[in-house]
């Protein structure tokens, strides 16, 4: 029987291994729109940390048109909160939930396109969020500033599962866990759940390979898309080095000095290095 859910399609896979240049190939041949999934580039004035590709950026200051494209495709959720606010899985999935709508609207193909696997999985797989881990905000007695240890001796008071499906080794995702529970009264392991699909989703990806496997790969006249790892981590650093050339340096320090090394967005990689 032919299904009667709105029909998206996810581009998903590591940095540097070519997603964006896929996807607004095919969105260019199918009539899409994109739907960022990347959790860094939501964020205004991180630019070149986040590598963001899109069209027309005017200035040292880097500001970018109300109408974000890339390569001329429409794009939607990149630049929507400051640095400051918060944002999260929760808030994702709901500003991605609308922007597809409207996609669908407009009798376009979205495309979600992004390295963040738990805004994915989110989307896609119909995340149960507990009341108010949209926005979870931060409160008194909550546990900003803990070592890690007690951190997660902490969530293994309230919500033992939770050890399971966290990064006990990412102190912010910890944190986050912790804040959770404290901010609902419920716990993080529930946020997991999985409510019915809203989407038939069609997910691919480049494919990245090592020397072991590699005579799986076959020749295929999309080769851009088809990376050895070694390849990988070259483009990886090559882009790095751009970063630097293009001022990352001081984009990190006009960041700190506005918004603080505390803030959430500056926990990610290419910023918290600094």
């Amino acid at each position: 029987m032919k299904s009667i859910k709105p029909k998206i399609i996810v581009v998903c896979g590591p940095t540097g291994s070519g997603k964006t240049g896929l996807a607004v190939s095919l969105c260019k041949k199918f009539n899409g729109e994109i739907v960022n999934a990347d959790s860094r580039q939501v964020y205004r004035s991180m630019n070149i940390g986040t590598a963001k590709d899109v069209d027309e950026t005017v200035g040292a200051g880097h500001v970018l048109p109300l109408q974000n494209t890339i390569q001329g495709t429409p794009v939607h959720l990149i630049d929507i909160v400051d640095p400051d606010e918060r944002y999260n899985v929760g808030r994702f999935k709901k500003d991605a939930e609308k922007a597809i709508e409207n996609i669908l609207q407009c009798d376009k193909i979205p495309f979600v396109v992004g390295g963040t696997g738990l805004y994915i999985d989110a989307l896609v797989d119909n995340f149960e969020l507990p009341v108010g881990a949209e926005l979870a905000p931060t409160r008194k007695g909550q546990p900003q500033g803990l070592p890690l240890q007690k951190l997660i001796k902490s969530l293994k008071k309230l919500d033992p599962e939770a050890l399971k499906i966290v990064d006990l080794k990412n102190k912010r995702r910890v944190e986050r866990a912790l804040e959770l529970c404290l901010a609902t009264g419920k716990k993080f392991s529930e946020s997991r759940k999985k409510e019915e699909r809203k989407y038939d989703v069609l997910k691919i990806a480049p494919v990245v390979y090592d020397a072991v496997g590699a005579e799986h790969v076959l020749p295929n006249k999309r080769a851009q898309y088809i990376v050895p790892l070694q390849r990988l981590y070259e483009k990886i650093n090559s882009r790095v080095e751009k970063m630097i050339d293009q001022g990352l340096e001081k984009e990190v320090k006009r960041l700190a000095k506005k918004y603080g090394w505390d803030s959430e967005a500056m926990t990610g990689i290419g910023y918290r290095e600094w």
